[in-house]
């Protein structure tokens, strides 16, 4: 996907933030008050589809901010270190299993050659992985290689860990599980919560240019 403008990216995450949150809601109104057979039962499930919305927008956003990174056509030396590192991740795989003084001399001069180049930066929705099981150490891996701080997540470890995911395995694997109502209705709002943080520092990021190795200067006042 080509993602030119910062106006597209904004409205790509914008459109697809909302969507999830209107069908959330759309969940709440068939759960009611959770104590009938139908609502029991899309309490159930409101788990799995929350993880869904969790794991298909986190994905979504970095993919699109990928794609707007290579868009703009800048070489390789002028992005930071984590997003050099995620560009070239594929080509330092291919010689980590090298114990060969050549083959690491071959790496640095590689770095140096493709420094002054546009950068390659992966386009493709497969390169963001979430090893479909998006626990806070794969989202922290996933974030800290586009550059994106993840200071604040921290205190939502267990939360993501052991409220969704394992309650979201147990339902999927056929366990007799069911959350409480309010267990729900918590973790509904941080997760949404955690999902617009992510869209809105990818979009300050895009903004201020903190994708560079050197971020421009504020324009003057």
């Amino acid at each position: 996907m080509k993602v030119r403008t910062l106006e597209k990216l904004e409205q790509l995450i914008s459109d697809d933030v909302s969507w999830r949150k209107k069908e959330l809601s759309v969940l709440d109104g068939l759960i009611g008050n959770g104590r009938t057979p139908a609502s029991r039962a899309a309490l159930r499930a409101s788990i799995p589809l929350l993880y869904a919305h969790w794991e298909g927008a986190i994905k979504n956003i970095c993919h699109w901010y990928l794609c707007y990174l290579a868009a703009q056509a800048l070489p390789l030396d002028e992005f930071k270190a984590e997003i050099v590192g995620y560009t070239l991740k594929g080509k330092f795989a291919a010689l980590s299993n090298s114990r060969r003084p050549i083959v690491f001399s071959e790496a640095v001069r590689m770095i140096r050659e493709e420094a002054d180049k546009r950068a390659r930066i992966p386009t493709e929705r497969d390169a963001i992985i979430t090893e479909s099981n998006l626990s806070y150490a794969v989202l922290c891996d996933l974030l800290m290689s586009i550059g994106c701080d993840t200071s604040g997540f921290d205190r939502y470890q267990d939360l993501i860990d052991s409220q969704l995911l394992n309650i979201r395995n147990r339902i999927a694997h056929g366990e007799d599980e069911y959350p409480r109502l309010p267990e729900w209705s918590d973790l509904k709002e941080v997760i949404v919560s955690l999902i617009d943080q992510v869209a809105t520092q990818v979009l300050n990021a895009s903004v201020t240019g903190q994708f560079r190795r050197v971020a421009p200067s504020p324009a003057a006042g």
